[in-house]
């Protein structure tokens, strides 16, 4: 190799390891990026001509890339239930336009919120999943736009499940009249007026085991249902009849609720009646809770709770193919390959943490271990050039 030569390889020195103190400096940078995933970068031999005895001589190096690491970065608590973190393999699919181009991105950054109905990251791009289906009662087999729904609408009763501790005293220990039991149940129109309605228990008598009982809307309203109920000798119900009530309340639909009171009992301690009816009044959306596998759980009012949907994670054959396209951002290529869809936690794919983010994954120290070394390799390189350069001042003086 000629002194000529070997400045132009130091050279090559010089700009590789000054391109790859850039991938460095881009690590560095965003160390404190959510969903961020750090690159190393790779080099490559240049081969140069023919030397001595027919052997390949070496020409320097060049920066033939940077390679992707797509490991776990480390999870950071928000409180915010609509940041995601994947704990495992998988991507977020998100999709729209980003900068121009209109299309299925993937990312491990969860830093989502609600838009409009629509969950959407920073840039504004749709989370992709399966919306909940009532009349399937299912997800939808169909992929799209997550939403959530603001307002529930009102929604009459139908159905109410009693549990009642009645006291086994037949008659009233003073007068000797049948004993009774009272008790209020709240229930929902159509137009999400709530009412009360009075359940009234009546002991059949001594020697039996059997109540019956009267509803009324309200205190002294008009009679709306009645049955009895039959208990054996250990307390637990065996039969009720007239499990129904027929309700009409001004302005709104009539309505028939459906009672249960599958649970009661009959013993020597009363207590308070213990209910649960479907049905609510007119509510607005409060939060959203996201479980293990993604499913999306809207809150609205108290402790009214719908599912809303769930969204969907996608893995690749090959993540380094994956193009970074900017913000944490990727797209498939022919490299990485299509994409698996499925549910979280299933198929291979990691579970989603709500109200979590997936911090960066650079390793700061091992990055400035790097950088040092780099640098050390930009030096070396620097001083052969400075070295070929005095011999050729040497050989250029030769003359004298």
């Amino acid at each position: 190799m000629s002194i000529w030569s070997s400045l132009y390889t130091a050279t090559s020195g010089i700009t590789a390891y000054g391109n790859a103190m850039g991938v460095v400096g881009d690590n560095v940078a965003n160390v404190g990026t959510i969903g961020f995933k750090g690159s190393r970068a790779s080099f490559a031999a240049v081969l140069g001509g023919i030397g001595p005895h027919q052997t390949r001589v070496g020409a320097g190096v060049f920066m033939d890339g940077a390679e992707v690491g797509f490991g776990q970065g480390s999870l950071q608590q928000t409180g915010d239930s609509y940041h995601m973190a994947i704990q495992g393999d998988g991507y977020f699919m998100v999709k729209g336009d980003f900068l121009g181009q209109d299309g299925m991105y993937y990312t491990r950054d969860g830093r989502f919120h609600e838009d409009h109905g629509y969950i959407v990251n920073p840039a504004g791009l749709r989370l992709q999943g399966q919306a909940w289906d009532p009349l399937r009662n299912d997800f939808s087999p169909v992929r799209g736009d997550l939403q959530v729904e603001q307002d529930l609408p009102p929604e009459a009763t139908t159905l109410a499940n009693l549990r009642l501790h009645l006291k086994n005293d037949t008659t009233s220990s003073t007068t000797g009249v049948p004993a009774t039991d009272r008790q209020a149940l709240t229930v929902y129109d159509s137009l999400g007026e709530a009412h009360s309605i009075i359940l009234e228990f009546t002991s059949a008598g001594a020697g039996t085991n059997t109540w019956n009982w009267i509803a009324t809307e309200g205190d002294g309203g008009p009679t709306v249902g009645s049955g009895s109920l039959d208990f054996d000798t250990e307390g637990n119900l065996v039969n009720q009849s007239g499990g129904s009530l027929g309700l009409s309340f001004a302005g709104a639909a009539s309505q028939t609720v459906d009672i249960d009171f599958s649970g009661s009992r009959q013993s020597d301690v009363a207590g308070a009646m213990i209910y649960d009816v479907d049905g609510h009044g007119a509510e607005s959306l409060s939060g959203i809770e996201v479980t293990d596998d993604g499913t999306i759980v809207g809150r609205y009012g108290g402790n009214l709770t719908r599912t809303l949907g769930r969204l969907a994670l996608a893995s690749f054959q090959a993540d380094s193919g994956l193009e970074h396209v900017g913000s944490q951002l990727f797209q498939e290529t022919a490299g990485s390959g299509p994409p698996g869809v499925g549910v979280a936690g299933s198929g291979g794919l990691g579970s989603v943490r709500s109200g979590v983010l997936e911090g960066s994954n650079v390793d700061l120290g091992n990055e400035l271990v790097t950088m040092i070394t780099y640098q050390r390799a930009f030096q070396a390189n620097a001083r052969a050039v400075t070295a070929a350069d005095e011999m050729l001042s040497e050989t250029a003086n030769l003359k004298r």
